[in-house]
């Protein structure tokens, strides 16, 4: 079942760092993120394995961004969350978007 509509929150006026993983139900998504400062702002997903890594858009350039801003993905179910460098007051959400 995909995840439409529903936000979910990555960070709320965090620091940098790893965030708290979130549970993605699978399919589309919006990812958004926005911080003070400059550094990396990445969406990762847990492999089977353990391992985080970064989720890549459908044209398979890696979800890093370098300022605020947006990203279009599709991910399997999985853990999602938010790995950040440098920024501050961070914030970030993943949306489920229609199929």
């Amino acid at each position: 079942m995909a995840q439409i509509n529903v936000a979910l929150t990555l960070a709320s006026n965090a620091s940098a760092g790893n965030g708290t993983p979130v549970t993605w139900l699978g399919g589309k998504g919006f990812f958004l993120a926005e911080g003070t400062g400059t550094g990396t702002l990445a969406l990762q997903i847990k492999s089977p394995s353990g391992t985080w890594l970064t989720v890549s858009n459908p044209n398979g350039t890696a979800i890093s961004l370098t300022a605020s801003g947006t990203a279009y993905f599709e991910c399997p179910p999985g853990q999602l969350r938010l790995s950040s460098a440098t920024f501050t007051a961070i914030s970030a959400y993943v949306i489920g978007v229609n199929q």
